[in-house]
């Protein structure tokens, strides 16, 4: 299979991220049928693509027409059967449980044609724990996990089981090129895979900076929001360096040897925090009414809107949109 003969699309789980994927298949052109085991699942999900398509269309993406043509390249469906009859590419989304996972695995290989990819959006399960001795298309398998919400964000990362062929890979890689995604290949399997380790590194020290009386939540946001992360989705960490000092990377590593030492002693290095930090559900209210504007603080969904908002003005600023 080539990435351009990738026409159909079966999502399987209609949650936050099943359904962003739809909404991405769909925005370039893709069929897509969107499962769930329950009715509400799905209401929900339509609920959901309907208003996310609504700030696209607010921010000048989409046109009603381009819209209504979107909302109608999605079929909803509870039939595990009409899913699985025919689609050239399946994205699971179904919850983090290894039962779930490997159910969700047994009813693809009973039904789907062999020939159907299979990307997988799990976060903290390698392809090798869904994929087991017993499943017979095993080279069909990897993992192509998002970043929320995957029809925004642009980063997916692909992660190869032991059986998952380097053909399927490719495929999969050029799949989400054609969608304007950037795929990353990972070189090993990893629980948590990439960039969710350097997210929980990050939220690791946050917490320990908090716990040691050093910077309350409110701040540590504030500074990660116009500091580090400000800085990060231009060009990179590495580049950003780089950028940084006459000298250039080379320069700031030099100098890192020295008294770049003494930070690395200053590093959380625990796995179970020894500080009490306030549970983050207690703070967050406050933090939308401190760190944002009063339209975008008054509920989780307005903050959605204005979270989108801004990531789609970013992907226009990268011509991704």
């Amino acid at each position: 299979m080539r990435a351009e003969d990738i026409k159909n699309v079966s999502v399987i789980g209609s949650g936050m991220i099943g359904s962003g994927w739809a909404i991405c298949f769909a925005m370039n052109g893709l069929n897509v049928i969107l499962y769930d085991i329950k009715q509400e699942a799905l209401d929900w999900a339509k609920k959901h693509i309907e208003d996310s398509c609504q700030t696209l269309e607010d921010c000048g993406v989409l046109t009603p027409e381009t819209k209504q043509a979107l909302f109608d390249r999605i079929t909803y469906t509870l039939d595990i059967k009409e899913a699985l009859d025919h689609p050239d590419y399946i994205q699971e989304c179904v919850p983090e449980s290894f039962e779930i996972k490997r159910g969700t695995v047994a009813k693809i290989e009973e039904l789907a044609p062999p020939t159907t990819l299979v990307g997988s959006s799990r976060s903290r399960m390698r392809i090798s724990d869904m994929v087991t001795d017993e499943v017979v298309h095993k080279e069909r398998y990897i993992i192509a996990h998002p970043f929320n919400p995957p029809h925004l964000v642009p980063a997916v990362e692909l992660s190869k089981g032991p059986g998952t062929t380097q053909e399927t890979e490719d495929v999969v890689y050029a799949f989400f090129k054609r969608l304007k995604k950037e795929p990353v290949r990972l070189k090993k399997e990893s629980i948590g895979h990439a960039g969710n380790l350097l997210q929980a590194a990050l939220g690791r020290e946050l917490r320990d900076l908090i716990g040691r009386g050093i910077i309350d939540f409110e701040d540590a946001n504030r500074l990660l929001n116009y500091g580090p992360g400000f800085r990060y989705s231009t060009i990179g960490t590495t580049l950003l360096s780089d950028a940084g000092s006459a000298a250039g990377v080379k320069g700031l590593r030099k100098m890192g040897n020295t008294s770049g030492l003494r930070l690395m002693d200053e590093l959380a290095t625990w796995t179970v925090n020894p500080n009490p930090v306030p549970a983050e559900s207690a703070v967050v209210e406050d933090l939308r009414k401190a760190l944002l504007p009063p339209e975008a603080a008054e509920s989780r969904e307005a903050t959605r809107i204005y979270r989108d908002t801004l990531l789609i003005h970013q992907l226009q600023d990268h011509k991704l949109i």
